[in-house]
């Protein structure tokens, strides 16, 4: 930074008042170190240093106004912003602050605003300061406000922000670059004189999401690549060609190591070894390291492992032990897939089978996958429905037959399509429930499917269709590390990956309900 020595200065009181603040105010909110004050790590004294320290020449305004800080999951990057926000709030000496803190969405929004609240609790003497509210808290001395939202475009409309911490913003989805751009010119809503800062607190995301453009932009500045005086990159984390199993890794990667529970840590690693899709989640959670998520989530060789012997369906091992079925239905001018899932009692080798479906128009009409859809229909993999879209009576045909074959204990569906299909099923007793495709509600499912493969514990006809679809599906994970399939719609389909994942939802979910039964003569009606 010596270039800038005629235009910008350290001021020592200026770096370490919010740190002092910070360590005197500020208390730990859960874990074993719940209700004591915050001493900060090294590491983290010293981003907060560079980010109060540095000001214009005899001014007190900052130079920094926008500050990307990364580091990997379990760094307390939950309590850095409450903690952070309170400094911003009641002790950085704004004249009617106000604190705004965008969370990815609105339940995590919620956390946060809560989280913060329980650290003004914990402190009697802020406490007495301010006014809390459901969704908004309120420094009359001051005329100070603090608040949190979800990250939408537009939301910060009407406010005049002293301080703005964005919070994960690798879950920002595809009106990223909008919203980021409404943040900017929010900064400077307090003119010239304003010493408005944002702060971006994030663990690391995919490539090819909003996330990687301003990380790539981050690491640009930090390598002198661009210019840009007012903007701080802080990234903790390992550096790409670093052996993600090597524990001095681990330590250098996460700034506050010896406060984490290694065991578990090692744990994850062990996992990750034996778990290959696994591996792209420890490294971006736990290491902070760059992971594309246009791989396959899992890999053709172990699914080629779970080919299973020649067996007859018909067996009572098949028809009398419970099974499940999962059904995915595009819309009427896309594949629609069917599938019937054999969990094995012992818990040793699961079977699951897929029927499909497409209009005779995308295989051989003017499709992108017309030739793989040719390919398959000779090899006997999947139905051509004559015509221009899809006959879902064929595909309620098909779930008839094994409703009076099989023991069905329940259909699990995307509701996206499948109303009217569903409505004629469960007037025909057959049990029905529908899920939705957010991680939240697949994500068990999604991860058992892969423990099975893995574990060569799931049995599969070795059709060529599934092969191309399971190479083809790749997963996108919350902070969590939830999972939740997606497709690359350029490459190809998933959807019957999609039904076995939701066969299996129905089986972990298993609900119990009374099963109906009908004559034939109801069922197969003309």
């Amino acid at each position: 930074m010596s270039q800038l020595d005629d235009k910008y200065e350290y001021i020592e009181e200026g770096a370490e008042r919010p740190i002092r603040w910070i360590e005197r105010h500020a208390s730990h909110l859960r874990g074993d170190f719940a209700g004591e004050a915050i001493k900060l790590v090294p590491e983290y004294a010293e981003d907060i240093r560079q980010i109060f320290g540095w000001h214009y020449k005899g001014s007190p305004k900052r130079r920094f106004r926008v500050v990307f800080w990364q580091a990997p999951k379990g760094n307390a990057k939950t309590t850095i912003t409450a903690a952070l926000s309170l400094y911003l709030f009641f002790g950085a000496r704004e004249y009617a602050p106000q604190v705004i803190n965008l969370a990815s969405s609105r339940p995590q929004a919620r956390i946060l605003f809560d989280d913060v609240c329980q650290m003004i609790r914990q402190n009697p003497a802020l406490e007495e300061l301010c006014n809390i509210y459901h969704d908004n808290i309120k420094d009359p001395e001051t005329n100070g406000l603090f608040r949190v939202m979800a990250a939408e475009h537009g939301s910060l409309h009407g406010y005049t922000p002293s301080a703005i911490i964005v919070d994960e913003i690798h879950a920002w989805g595809p009106n990223g670059r909008k919203m980021w751009d409404a943040l900017i010119q929010a900064l400077g809503k307090r003119g010239q004189k304003g010493n408005t800062l944002m702060i971006v607190i994030t663990t690391p995301g995919y490539v090819g999401t909003f996330w990687e453009e301003i990380y790539e932009y981050a690491l640009q500045v930090m390598k002198g690549d661009i210019y840009d005086e007012g903007f701080l990159p802080i990234v903790h984390g390992a550096p790409p060609d670093a052996d993600p199993f090597d524990p001095k890794v681990w330590a250098a990667a996460n700034p506050i190591w010896d406060f984490m529970d290694q065991d578990d840590f090692a744990q994850q690693a062990s996992r990750a070894k034996q778990y290959p899709s696994f591996l792209a989640s420890f490294k971006r959670l736990r290491l902070g390291m760059l992971v594309s998520s246009t791989d396959s989530f899992i890999g053709v060789e172990a699914w080629d492992k779970c080919i299973g012997p020649k067996v007859d369906f018909s067996d009572l091992r098949f028809t009398k032990n419970p099974s499940y079925l999962g059904m995915d239905l595009s819309s009427v001018r896309d594949l629609a897939a069917l599938a019937q899932f054999f969990p094995d009692p012992n818990n040793e080798k699961h079977w699951a089978r897929v029927w499909l479906w497409c209009p005779t128009s995308q295989v051989y009409g003017n499709s992108k996958f017309s030739k793989e859809y040719i390919l398959y229909v000779e090899n006997g993999e999947m139905k051509v429905v004559p015509g221009e879209t899809q006959d879902f009576e064929e595909i309620e045909d098909q779930i008839d037959k094994l409703y009076l074959k099989y023991n069905i204990k329940d259909l699990t569906y995307d509701r996206k399509f499948a109303q009217e299909i569903i409505q004629r099923l469960i007037q025909k007793g057959v049990p029905c429930h529908p899920v939705g495709q957010t991680t939240s509600k697949i994500n068990a499912a999604t991860q058992e499917l892969e423990k099975m493969i893995y574990d060569e514990k799931l049995y599969h006809e070795g059709a060529k269709v599934l092969r191309w679809m399971i190479d083809r599906m790749q997963v996108i994970e919350d902070v969590d590390g939830a999972k939740r399939p997606v497709k690359d719609s350029e490459k190809g389909k998933i959807d019957g990956i999609m039904a076995i994942i939701f066969a299996i939802h129905g089986w972990l979910v298993d609900r119990p309900e009374p099963r109906k039964k009908v004559k034939a003569s109801q069922i197969f009606k003309i």
